[in-house]
């Protein structure tokens, strides 16, 4: 039995570099050595960002040859992700260098790829949400609503909340633009003197109604938001 109780041991001991390796690969090397998927995984599952899956399903007419209608999944992914934290412009920035270009065309790049990586947000709170969807309905919904909305229509329903119960409102909505950052929503940073977010947080909700069909209340931990000993949010 003892013998037994060390092997496990072991086997949980030498997989710890596997199991952690793999998720904190951007505290081990820097951003422009991410690979393509690595910068993806930033932006789309990472302390920084969640993907929320809305969906729907459509019954399937019968067809000739079938035994069964059948029923159709469809779906929305929102992409929620902290734009005014700086591994989730690192992960944009890397994506649009991995793009094949002429070397001078990739030389005159690199000033503004790290321009905009190296910007601060002293004021402001910035979280931007973007969007696709496997059936063009839906996307075409979803891309009127984010398109037509405003701020007064979102500040009595849009705020961060920490665990302990203090919040911070939105205080401007910026629609989708060609940039292809997504939507933006933009809250105030400080709280009186101080950061609204402090390492000592254990958890930041961001909650925001779209429309009747889609609303948000997505969770994320503010102990995991740290690289290089900064809180990035």
């Amino acid at each position: 039995m003892v013998k037994r109780c060390s092997q496990l041991i072991w086997l949980v001991v030498l997989m710890l570099p596997v199991l952690t390796g793999a998720v904190q690969f951007y505290k081990k090397k820097p951003y422009v050595e991410w690979s393509e998927k690595e910068a993806q995984k930033i932006l789309n599952n990472s302390p920084w960002a969640y993907t929320y899956t809305f969906t729907e399903t459509q019954q399937q007419f019968w067809k000739p040859g079938t035994n069964t209608a059948g029923v159709n999944e469809i779906n929305v992914n929102f992409y929620i992700r902290w734009l005014s934290a700086k591994p989730i412009r690192q992960a944009f920035a890397q994506l649009v260098a991995l793009q094949k270009r002429p070397e001078e065309d990739q030389a005159s790049l690199r000033p503004k790829l790290d321009e905009f990586v190296s910007r601060s947000f002293p004021e402001h709170i910035v979280l931007s949400v973007d969007y696709n969807s496997n059936d063009g309905r839906l996307r075409g919904e979803v891309m009127q609503i984010m398109s037509s909305l405003v701020t007064s229509q979102l500040q009595n329903n849009t705020y961060l909340v920490k665990s302990d119960g203090e919040k911070v409102w939105l205080a401007e909505y910026q629609p989708p633009r060609p940039d292809g950052l997504g939507a933006k929503f933009v809250f105030p940073r400080m709280v009186g003197e101080k950061p609204f977010l402090s390492p000592t947080d254990k958890e930041v909700r961001f909650i925001s109604e779209l429309s009747s069909r889609y609303s948000f209340n997505i969770r994320f931990k503010v102990a995991d938001m740290n690289l290089d000993g900064q809180l990035e949010y």
